[in-house]
């Protein structure tokens, strides 16, 4: 599977505990690639979402290809030591 783009975001709401961290981009591969992808994702031990998925078929001659976009948060909490930590 090949990412094309990736970004990183993180929202901080006023007063609340968790910071929203978000990751958004897009990849081409094949449909199976994808599968595993996404089963990855649910056997994570961090809290992940997948917010947003978009699966276009981008056949070629040669391979049968997906595009996909996805948009992909988890939460944070702050720690006094360090960086923020997934929930």
């Amino acid at each position: 599977m090949l990412f094309r783009s990736l970004s990183y975001r993180v929202e901080t709401p006023s007063g609340k505990l968790a910071t929203k961290a978000i990751f958004e981009g897009s990849a081409t591969g094949r449909y199976q690639d994808l599968r595993r992808f996404i089963r990855e994702l649910e056997l994570a031990e961090e809290l992940l979402f997948i917010e947003d998925l978009d699966v276009v078929r981008a056949d070629t001659q040669l391979e049968r290809k997906v595009t996909f976009k996805m948009r992909i948060a988890t939460y944070l909490r702050p720690e006094s030591d360090g960086p923020p930590k997934p929930l």
